[in-house]
């Protein structure tokens, strides 16, 4: 098979489907729902890099599957095992099993729970990943029902090797106890809100002093917005000199406590502590609702121009570009600044969509539009219009606005 001769280490999964589908060995794998990015010559030298398990079926296919084809699945390897319904795992002998399996290689576990149950995942469940995973460096927890705030906080203290750790849209039912989780080891920490509006879990994590990579993804409606933005200011505070990377990521909706909620996020943030940010990235989306991102967007980053950041090296505004009114003169204002004279490069993001066949650039890539096509014509006048943005920072040796989004990627080096 010619693709299997191909130097990229990763295909799409429509490709990787075809491969599996008409592999003899391997076809039993991909009917378990073995998800990886690799093909199967790159497989068997490295292994692969994700295991998804989304159901009792699957899983017990796969311990079936390593009895009577263990040669061939000796070669999985697997980085991360991510569990889609965290139920999955309702006996101690599964999770055993699946460690003994593969648990020399497994160092990221992810959790997520599709349809929660009423009363939130079981306290089974969580003592069986408690104590087969218990050695894993990275856990992300995402869209899963915990009994309380006890549970849920016992739960992540339990993993003693954690270096990153992610919980988004997670929540419990009751809020008993409260206590810090302390996040001293964590270096990349993400935290986002339970997107129906339940109390967030911000004000459970404590100690960020070594947190290097924060993401944070505050819930577009929320009970208290104020003490969600408190929260975030005390990581930011705690986080100090050793934060590098920043990530905001909302989607507002037209609603009004949502209004309220954006000037609380982004009037109220302090980043006077982390003066060695090096990349920040607002990643706004007003959807069909669109207030003007630049009454957030411009605002915060006048903010930051003002306060103590000397080390900014990438500035990544996503979806920025979706938005024909954006004030790109005030833009380039800013970024003339003495806070933004370390900026290598600008990242400016958007959607430009290819209706039909013939808008899309020949030979099949139905991601980028053709020079000629109305959608492609956009694109470049877009690109067109940020030219100007580092002309005036060229003292940084090599600049770029790039335009991207599955559309147009355009780099541009400029010499001092």
């Amino acid at each position: 098979m010619p693709l299997l001769r191909s130097r990229t280490p990763y295909l799409p999964l429509e490709v990787i489907s075809i491969i599996f589908e008409n592999h003899p060995i391997l076809s039993e794998v991909r009917e378990c729902s073995l998800v990886c990015r690799s093909w199967v010559g790159f497989t068997r030298e490295h292994g692969f890099r994700r295991i998804h398990i989304r159901s009792g079926v699957h899983l017990d296919e796969l311990f079936r599957l390593y009895e009577n084809e263990w040669q061939t699945l000796s070669y999985i390897k697997p980085k991360m095992v991510v569990l889609t319904n965290i139920n999955t795992l309702d006996t101690d002998w599964q999770a055993q099993k699946l460690v003994e399996m593969f648990g020399g290689s497994i160092c990221a576990l992810r959790l997520e729970d599709r349809h929660p149950a009423l009363h939130g995942v079981s306290r089974e469940t969580l003592e069986f990943i408690q104590e087969w995973f218990a050695g894993v460096s990275r856990l992300e927890i995402a869209r899963c029902y915990f009994p309380s705030a006890t549970v849920y906080a016992s739960f992540v203290r339990s993993f003693k090797s954690l270096k990153a750790f992610e919980s988004i849209e997670s929540w419990y039912r009751h809020s008993d106890d409260e206590s810090r989780i302390n996040m001293t080891r964590i270096t990349d920490l993400a935290l986002g809100s339970e997107v129906r509006g339940r109390p967030n879990m911000f004000h459970l994590f404590g100690g960020c002093a070594a947190v290097r990579n924060l993401r944070i993804c505050p819930a577009p409606i929320s009970s208290g917005s104020s003490s969600e933005v408190a929260s975030v200011q005390r990581i930011l505070r705690e986080a100090g000199q050793n934060l590098e990377k920043l990530e905001i990521d909302i989607n507002f909706a037209s609603l009004d406590n949502t209004i309220v909620k954006g000037h609380y996020l982004f009037n109220s943030l302090d980043f006077s502590s982390n003066t060695n940010l090096r990349k920040l990235r607002l990643a706004i989306r007003f959807g069909d609702y669109n207030f003007g991102c630049i009454d957030y967007v411009l605002p915060f980053l006048w903010r930051l121009a003002a306060s103590s950041v000397v080390s900014l090296e990438v500035l990544d505004l996503p979806f920025i570009l979706d938005y024909r009114s954006l004030d790109w003169e005030s833009l380039d204002r800013i970024l003339q600044q003495p806070s933004f004279s370390t900026v290598k490069e600008v990242r400016c993001t958007g959607f430009v969509c290819c209706f039909t066949e013939k808008d899309c650039m020949p030979g099949g890539n139905y991601s980028i539009p053709s020079a000629i096509s109305a959608p492609g014509k956009l694109a470049k006048e877009l690109v067109d219009r940020l030219r100007f943005l580092p002309k005036k920072k060229s003292m940084n040796g090599s600049e770029s606005v790039i335009y991207v989004g599955g559309s147009i990627s355009k780099h541009k080096d400029m010499k001092s």
